[in-house]
């Protein structure tokens, strides 16, 4: 999983020390940018927002007295350091239309891509695993799109081979491929798991992607791989 950012900002912290090697489970933060910032943004937005539904509430008491309960509870649960809740149900087309023309429905989907981009401030481990890669130190300026590191799972590794194209009706899917090291000196069971559909005009080989479980390998290590494709009857 090569590790990318979608927003500028000064790295701040880690749970541990971005560096390759170090190890992390799974939901523990990887990187935290400076949002000090943007979070002031998206509370003056939401602070926006609620003085609109505030600015209201007088039309609907009036208009349409069977919502107003509704629009007052809405209104009494937002709190402006949190996400946004769910906005009420409308119960007409008219007051479907008086919502849009007073921009509620525009100014909270706009509250709402703030609140989806203000989570990308910080970088969690999807799963257990180690950085075999880190570009990037605490104090570092980053910027979107920026490559910040490499994260592997733990004992979870991808092999890619190049096989003969004329195998590939044989090769399927959760076919088991015995793999050894160079030295001959351990074997591994591997699967495979993605089969390219496109013929190297060149080599004429396809791709395939081979998954390996074992805490015996290292990744960038070098194997051999043996797959049982078909019979061939020899006469």
């Amino acid at each position: 999983l090569v590790i990318y950012s979608e927003v500028q900002g000064v790295f701040e912290k880690s749970s541990k020390s971005f560096k390759a090697g170090t190890n992390y489970k799974g939901g523990e933060s990887l990187i935290k940018v400076n949002n000090e910032e943007f979070i002031a943004s998206v509370v003056a937005q939401r602070s926006l927002f609620k003085n609109m539904i505030t600015s209201i509430l007088a039309d609907i008491k009036f208009d349409y007295p069977i919502s107003i309960d509704k629009w007052e509870n809405y209104l009494a649960s937002i709190d402006i350091t949190k996400d946004l809740p769910s906005l009420p149900d409308i119960e007409s087309n008219q007051e479907k239309n008086y919502i849009t023309g007073k921009s509620i429905f525009s100014t909270f989907y706009t509250i709402q891509n703030l609140e989806v981009r203000l989570k990308k401030y910080k970088i969690t481990a999807p799963y257990s695993g180690a950085l075999v890669e880190a570009l990037v130190t605490p104090g570092t300026t980053i910027s979107p799109s920026q490559k910040l590191g490499t994260y592997i799972k733990e004992n979870v590794f991808e092999l890619e081979l190049n096989v003969n194209a004329s195998l590939q009706d044989f090769l399927k899917l959760g076919t088991t491929v015995n793999l050894t090291n160079i030295s001959k000196t351990k074997e591994f069971i591997g699967k495979v798991t993605r089969v390219t559909p496109q013929i190297d005009r060149s080599s004429q080989t396809i791709k395939i992607f081979v998954e390996v479980k074992s805490s015996e390998l290292k990744e960038g290590e070098y194997l051999e791989a043996n797959i049982y494709a078909k019979n061939v009857d020899i006469a």
